[in-house]
Parts: structure tokens; sequence; C-alpha cells
């Protein structure tokens, strides 16, 4: 329940670091650093704790709920086919479904990097460095292995 309540916690610092990003700046950065570390704080308690079914189902919707959020912000249809690779990878059961969210990341990375918002750009080139960090691992092992 700790880990639920500190990733609630990260999307409210979240949102107030976008709602302040406009006026100094400085409030922003630090709320968005607050964000991000109730948010691996809040993943490491989870992850640490007994998992059930009905978490898994919440954090399928969590998955996709996001492309659709940014679809619906900005307007954009790749974001709509990014949700539908995550998707589609987060039903697969099969560690294959890893080269459905390495485009996906791409896809949405990309799309970040270029919108207005800092907090945008700064989760697009992170979405974009892990995209190609975990495509090129996958490539290397698939290859590897081959």
């Amino acid at each position: 329940m700790k880990g639920k309540v500190l990733i609630a916690l990260s999307l409210l610092f979240a949102g107030l670091s976008t709602y302040f990003q406009g006026s100094s700046g400085g409030l922003s950065l630090v709320l968005l650093l607050a964000a991000f570390v109730a948010l691996f704080s809040g993943v490491y308690l989870i992850t640490r704790s007994k998992p059930s079914r009905r978490s898994g189902d919440a954090y399928l919707v969590l998955g996709v709920l996001l492309p659709i959020l940014l679809f619906l912000n900005y307007g954009n249809p790749l974001y709509l086919l990014a949700g539908g690779l995550i998707g589609v990878a987060l039903l697969w059961n099969s560690e294959k479904s890893v080269l459905l969210l390495v485009p996906a990341g791409l896809i949405m990375g990309w799309l970040a990097l270029g919108e207005g918002s800092y907090v945008a750009r700064f989760v697009g080139a992170f979405l974009l460095a892990v995209s190609i960090v975990v495509g090129g691992a996958s490539l290397y092992f698939w290859f590897k292995y081959r």
C-alpha cells in the first residue's frame, strides 16, 4: 500500500511541477526531482512486496493510459500507435514482448522531445535513451544466442 501511495504522490508532484514551470523554474525542478524520488521509492516498495493479480491489472491500465493522455493533450495520433504497441506488449506473455516496447518508447520519446514543456522534453529524452539501450541489449542477446 505504501508503494501505491508514493506513486500517487509522485503524480501529484509531477502535476505541480508542470503547473509551476512557467513562473521561475526553480520550484518546478525541485518538484520534478521530488516526483522522481517518490516514484522510484514506490516502485521499489511494490517490487519488494508480494505480487497480486489485482495490482498486475492496474499496472496494465496505467501503462496504456499514458499514451492516451498524451494523445488527448497534444492531439497527435502517433501517441495512439505507441499505446497500441504498449497494450499488445503488456498482454503478450513472452520475453519477446520487449521488442514492441522499444518502438513504442522511440515513438513517444521522439514526439515528447518536440513538445514545448520542459517536463515533456525531459521525459522524451529519458524514453529515447531507455528505448535505445533496451533495444540494443535485446538485439545483442538475440544475436548472441542465435
